[in-house]
């Protein structure tokens, strides 16, 4: 495995012309192959704890929960980032009306001026618009993962009961074969 990681990095580099540092350190090989989905200005100790939130949740019996379980964090933080930037995006709004609000309507509630600065972004830009198709996009795979997750795990109860059920068969038939032969199987 550490052989054709070392592989795709060396091929990589020579794509890119990259120059290949002296020593490649686990940290570094693991944001090559598998990046963050945090950005710089996020918080990567946030992101870990919700995987390890989510795992402690389903607590994953096999490769393919847990790999369900990676999924629905992803997915779940880039719900909240979305989020986020739909929320800051209102607020910057809000503050760049702020001046002509209070000339204009001194008397106006939060709700309203959260409506106005609504108006406003979906006049001037489609961020809205965008962030909402955005946010059921990212709701829609969270709930396949979901669906995923649940999948495998009454794929394993079935697989756990038949298991369960199969050697309590198969003890009842040979006891009941060894301890009581058939009549045709009798000496005369």
């Amino acid at each position: 495995m550490k052989l054709r990681i070392s592989h795709k990095i060396r091929a990589a580099r020579r794509r890119a012309q990259i120059p290949a540092p002296a020593t490649l350190s686990t940290d570094l090989l693991a944001q090559v192959l598998y990046p963050s989905p945090t950005l710089t200005l996020e918080c990567r100790d946030a992101f870990q704890r919700l995987v390890d939130e989510t795992v402690s949740f389903f607590q994953p019996a096999n490769c393919h929960e847990a790999a369900c379980c990676d999924d629905i964090a992803h997915f779940r933080w880039a719900i909240d980032r979305a989020k986020s930037v739909q929320t800051a995006a209102l607020e910057l709004t809000i503050t760049g009306m702020q001046s002509d609000l209070d000339s204009s309507y001194s008397n106006l509630t939060n709700p309203a001026r959260i409506s106005l600065a609504s108006a406003r972004l979906l006049k001037d830009s489609k961020l809205l618009p965008y962030l909402d198709r955005h946010l059921a996009q990212l709701s829609a795979r969270l709930d396949e993962s979901l669906n995923r997750m649940a999948f495998y795990r009454n794929l394993q109860n079935e697989k756990n009961a038949n298991f369960a059920q199969l050697p309590s068969n198969q003890a009842d038939t040979c006891k009941n074969a060894i301890s009581e032969p058939s009549p045709e199987e009798q000496p005369s």
